[in-house]
């Protein structure tokens, strides 16, 4: 195109239109061959001269088809006015009408295959079968008229029988491959060489035949896609080589069966209806992981009572889980089978699958499992029976726990996954799955501290503290550590033997030792009994000092004090007694203004006369009477 001097309009070529001569004008729109290509829609094919912008398709008369219209369709002769063929399920000729025998096709009616010929076309024909003669069981046999699947020798497969079976090898002469099939890909071994093709040759199956699960996998396994189930130890490692990674093996035993034990937890009360869905726990579940249960089963019954008369239908409710199982707010996750593999599982929010290491975490620190009751919408009451979990134990019979590992753990860990640290070590709970075991500070005196803190439990040796650094109370620290206790010796207070250590605490003061003593003892050593406490110290194995009056049972009145060492009450002048409760008997000579009066119900002491029944005995000290008691009796 060219553009006006004056007017500044595009001058287009022809069949092109527009400002910018951008547009076709019954035409298709093409900026090549100098332009846009004219329709030419067939004058008596065609409904009009017009076709589409893009790729110039013209709208053609019934029967007619082609870009411009011009060629009857297939199954119809005789253009322009085209007519269906008279040749029943064969095509004709598009000009003359007559009937059309396809290739390879039987004549008269050329509606059925030559001998060796397959698939029957209208148009093309049939296909030849092209058997391999080194595989087909006669030469003289035709293939499948339908399919043209040859027949085919033993262990010899194709549509032509020109290949070895999977499991073959070195057609025509097709030989078993020498494989072990369990950790073998689906073809088994190379059709030509026989070399066999492992399952996950880059992670888990190894050796000429596949029969051996890589380093850091274990159970060689048929269902197994992956053919050995890797390790997983709680990302425990184990040294091979350069590499660190998982090292375990199968389990030897069996699995045994856990009985578990079911409590209610929601009860629905309808007019004609109870139903009853369980929490079930088992004493196991308190008191230990379940990750030997991986890959067992949970077996259980439930009976089901119907209602008679009228169904009262359930809500509407989304498909739930017939099995739960529970850690936390965050992490349950349900299976639908009842087998205990990473497969059978799903994540209760998401419905994503879980991984075996997901798993595994759930199962270590399983708090509950929950079972669905409810299925019947009919049912009046519902009861579970028989719940069973099976773990695996090293039993000589029962179905054997092949998917078990039993970890090559670090000196650090215990328990058949690593799932526990050993004696001496905790839990930082830092790091991949449950945290990594690392040692107790407890400065040797104990094997046991908390998981998370590490604060040492149990500590021995007379120690005391977080990390057992400190003496306990009567003993004292030497050979310290940077100011750690190393070694906690018995405080001499008085006797460096427990028993006869009656200090809180000690300290080293030049060459004298100074005691810090426990309530009832004194001296710089405790060697002796404080006032009110008798005993002896001293003595090895003797009694330790008690209250004087709670053992003695002194009486007050009459007790000056108790002996330390016998516990023998010492009565104040004029008293009597072992326990100080009698007065002397002796005559009244002389009273004087009573002093220091103290009142005891009693009878009179010393003058031959009985008392009234409710009379006060009032005892005197005169000291102007040498101490002398004076008894007067009071009569009400």
């Amino acid at each position: 195109p060219s553009c006006g001097e004056r007017s500044g309009h595009c001058r287009c070529r022809p069949s092109v239109e527009g400002l910018k001569c951008n547009l076709s004008a019954i035409s298709l729109s093409a900026f090549v061959n100098n332009g846009a290509l004219p329709c030419a829609c067939h004058e008596v094919g065609a409904v009009s001269d017009t076709c589409e912008r893009f790729g110039g398709q013209c709208r053609c008369r019934p029967n007619v088809i082609g870009r411009d219209c011009s060629t009857c369709a297939t199954g119809y002769w005789g253009f322009p006015n085209c007519r269906p063929c008279n040749c029943g399920s064969r095509l004709c000729e598009p000009v003359t009408g007559d009937c059309i025998c396809p290739p390879r096709t039987v004549l008269p009616e050329c509606t059925e295959c030559e001998p060796q010929t397959f698939g029957c076309h209208p148009l093309v024909g049939c296909e030849v079968c092209n058997c391999s003669h080194a595989g087909i069981i006669a030469p003289d046999v035709s293939c499948d008229t339908l399919s043209g699947q040859c027949r085919c020798q033993n262990n010899i497969v194709g549509r032509q029988c020109d290949r070895c079976a999977p499991g073959f090898y070195g057609y025509p002469n097709c030989r078993p491959c020498d494989c072990n099939e369990a950790g073998a890909e689906e073809e088994v071994c190379d059709p030509s060489t026989g070399q066999c093709l492992c399952k996950s040759v880059m992670f888990n199956v190894q050796g000429p035949r596949c029969d051996q699960c890589r380093d850091g996998t274990f159970h060689l396994d048929p269902t197994n896609p992956k053919g050995c189930t890797s390790c997983f130890c709680f990302g425990a490692t184990g040294r091979y080589g350069s590499l660190l990674q998982p090292a375990c093996v199968q389990q030897t035993g069996r699995f045994y069966l856990s009985q578990i034990n079911c409590r209610p937890r929601f009860v629905f009360h309808q007019p004609v209806r109870r139903v009853v869905l369980c929490l079930c726990l088992s004493f196991d579940l308190l008191l230990s992981a379940q990750v030997s249960s991986y890959g067992g089963y949970l077996r259980y019954r439930l009976h089901t009572q119907t209602m008679r008369g009228d169904v009262l239908p359930l809500p509407a409710e989304a498909p739930k889980p017939d099995i739960i199982l529970k850690v936390g707010a965050d992490d349950d996750v349900f299976f639908v089978p009842f087998l205990c593999l990473q497969g059978s599982f799903r994540h209760f929010r998401t419905g994503n699958p879980v991984s075996r290491e997901e798993l595994m975490m759930v199962l270590v620190g399983l708090e509950s499992l929950q079972i669905r009751a409810l299925h019947s919408q009919s049912a009046q009451s519902v009861s579970l029976r028989g719940a069973v979990l099976e773990g695996a134990e090293s039993l000589p019979v029962g179905r054997h726990a092949n998917n078990v590992e039993i970890c090559m753990c670090p000196a650090n860990y215990l328990g058949d996954s690593c799932q526990r640290c050993a004696p001496g070590y905790y839990r930082d709970t830092i790091g991949l799955f449950l945290g990594k075991c690392v040692p107790c500070s407890c400065n040797g005196h104990s094997d046991q501290c908390l998981d998370g803190s590490g604060i040492c439990v149990n500590c021995r040796h007379n120690t005391a503290g977080d990390h057992c650094e400190t003496c306990q109370g009567g003993f004292l620290g030497n050979n310290s550590v940077d100011g750690q206790a190393v070694t906690c010796s018995s405080c001499p207070c008085p006797l460096r033997a427990p028993s006869n250590n009656f200090a809180e605490g000690c300290v080293q003061r030049g060459d004298s030792m100074q005691c810090r003593c426990m309530p009832g003892y004194a001296g710089p050593n405790c060697e002796r009994c404080a006032p009110g406490f008798y005993g002896n110290p001293v003595v090895l194995g003797s009694r330790v000092c008690v209250l004087s009056n709670a053992e003695c049972d002194c009486s007050p009145c009459g007790t000056e004090s108790c002996d330390p060492h016998s516990g023998q009450c010492r009565c104040k002048p004029g008293v009597t007694g072992p326990l100080c409760d009698r007065c002397e008997v002796r005559a009244l000579s002389e009273v004087t203004s009573p002093q220091h009066l103290s009142f005891k119900h009693g009878r009179h002491v010393g003058s031959g006369l009985e008392p009234h029944e409710e009379s006060t005995v009032i005892h005197a000290a005169a000291p102007s009477l040498e101490h002398m008691n004076v008894a007067q009796t009071v009569t009400e």
